[in-house]
């Protein structure tokens, strides 16, 4: 039986709407007390970055930053795909607190154990 949500987003930078409605679930899903992770692959990669939430905003005014803050406040865990960081050039260091780099192994054992909602 799966427990928990797995949140995946795909998108970045270009694509305010789904990014931030990607950390907004997560934000819900934690305030709901559900086990929530957010994994970020592709041009996500560069959300879990140190300030460059400040600047994402949904055209319904939404803010990325706000649903990143409360995220790292709670501890709701962010992994960066691998491969797409390093393409990227982003190091684990440069990840926002609650942030760490995993592996496509890891993104699989999360769809095992959770239901996936994927942005």
């Amino acid at each position: 039986m799966k427990s928990g949500l797995l949140i995946v987003l795909n998108t970045g930078l270009d694509n305010p709407t789904r990014s931030t409605r990607a950390f907004q679930m997560a934000k819900i899903a934690a305030e709901k007390g559900i086990d929530v992770v957010l994994f970020l692959v592709d041009d996500a990669v560069f959300l879990a970055k140190k300030g460059i939430a400040e600047n994402v905003k949904a055209p319904t005014g939404d803010e990325l930053k706000t649903y990143l803050q409360f995220l790292v406040e709670n501890d709701v865990p962010i992994f960066v795909c691998k491969p797409c960081a390093s393409t990227r050039q982003i190091r684990e260091d440069e990840l926002v607190a609650n942030a760490r780099i995993e592996t496509g192994y890891t993104l699989i054992d999360l769809t095992m154990e959770r239901k996936v909602l994927c942005f």
